[in-house]
């Protein structure tokens, strides 16, 4: 491990658990798409899981964290966390009190896990409080009392943040995210390669993702019960894709199967398991619409409105429904308990073209301010 003097002198450090699964699509990113250079990007890496090894991109520096290089580091351009929680709290903290003069180059990649953490934290103690469970450590809050500079989306975030840190000294790098599902050569390859096959067509059936992750049994029938009425008043063949345990697997199949015995026809449901990135990628591709769940699968949702492949359908009101009305400004079907989402796909024709240019014109956006961010000539 080269541990010379000026190592990090100039250097992008980005701080990482070496099971983080979203610094290397960031990477890859930064260098495809904004031009930031390899050799300028070192990866600091602290140790979370002793049987998982950092999956590495080829031309970037990985280093193991260690204290005695933290005056060592403060030669560098920029630092960067990617999000803040229990395991890299201890590190930031470090280094700012190492000296005070780095918070002027020490930024936070915000995700929407963390804040949503902190806004119950905060609605529950009136304050940032101390929660292990809630990876809300003591050096979590002293960094956030402390930190000056976060990279999120300004109109999603900003309000929320800055309430919740009782702050109003508090600059944002208002970007989105520019990444994808995998690679961006891969991305791209399979974005050019994706199509229905003539078959999926001729049957004219529409596939439903419900969810980009598990998605809870009581909703899922919930959803599954409008989808069999939209099925026999439009006549229109229906495919629900998702994510469920075997548990409720059974509970679904026990429903469908008391349906069919009282003669009553059935939306066709898919189950889907845990899958590499590429076939996910395929999965994306090939749906009509993807139903999110009130919070989280923004990265996913985006994909899918970048590639122009359908609608996104969020609920009225939930987190999703604001970040995708505000950040991306796209057109997407709302629903709520009074008016249902068959009803609303029946009335509803979206551009999809139209929603693949904004979501391309905000992540071309975004790139900009990350090269300017990150280049060495700034």
């Amino acid at each position: 491990m080269l541990k010379e003097k000026e190592i990090y002198k100039g250097k992008n450090l980005f701080f990482i658990s070496n099971r983080d699964k979203f610094f290397k699509l960031q990477a890859d990113s930064l260098v495809n798409k904004a031009g930031v250079r390899k050799d300028s990007i070192i990866a600091i890496v602290f140790e979370v899981d002793k049987e998982i090894e950092v999956t590495k991109i080829d031309g970037i520096e990985y280093v193991d964290f260690n204290v005695s290089d933290l005056n060592l580091m403060m030669e560098a351009k920029s630092f960067t966390f990617m999000s803040l929680n229990n395991w890299n709290a201890p590190i930031a903290e470090a280094l700012i009190n190492k000296d005070k003069r780095i918070l002027q180059k020490l930024y936070i990649f915000i995700t929407d896990d963390e804040v949503e953490r902190w806004k119950i934290n905060y609605q529950k103690n009136k304050c940032l409080t101390e929660d292990f469970n809630s990876n809300i450590s003591k050096s979590c809050i002293s960094v956030l009392q402390n930190v000056k500079n976060f990279i999120a989306p300004v109109p999603y975030f900003k309000e929320l943040i800055l309430k919740v840190l009782d702050r109003k000294d508090v600059e944002f790098i208002n970007c989105s995210i520019i990444f994808e599902i995998l690679p961006f050569e891969q991305s791209q390859l399979l974005r050019e390669s994706t199509g229905r096959d003539e078959s999926y067509l001729k049957n004219n059936k529409k596939r439903v993702l419900i969810g980009t992750k598990s998605y809870k049994i009581i909703p899922f029938l919930k959803v599954l019960n409008d989808f069999n009425r939209y099925q026999k008043s439009s006549g229109e063949a229906v495919e629900l894709l998702v994510f469920q345990n075997l548990l409720n697997r059974f509970l679904i199949d026990a429903f469908l199967l008391v349906r069919k015995l009282l003669r009553l026809k059935n939306t066709n449901v898919t189950y889907l398991s845990e899958m590499p990135p590429h076939l996910y990628s395929s999965l994306i591709g090939s749906c009509d619409y993807i139903l999110l769940q009130d919070r989280g699968g923004a990265s996913t949702a985006r994909v899918f409105a970048k590639w122009g492949a359908g609608a996104l359908l969020i609920k009225y009101g939930s987190p999703n429904y604001y970040f995708f009305k505000d950040v991306y400004k796209i057109d997407f079907i709302s629903f709520d308990e009074k008016l249902k989402v068959s009803e609303r796909i029946r009335h509803e024709n979206l551009d999809t073209h139209s929603n693949s240019c904004k979501i391309i014109e905000e992540e071309r956006r975004s790139i900009e301010i990350y090269r300017k961010l990150y280049d060495q000539e700034y």
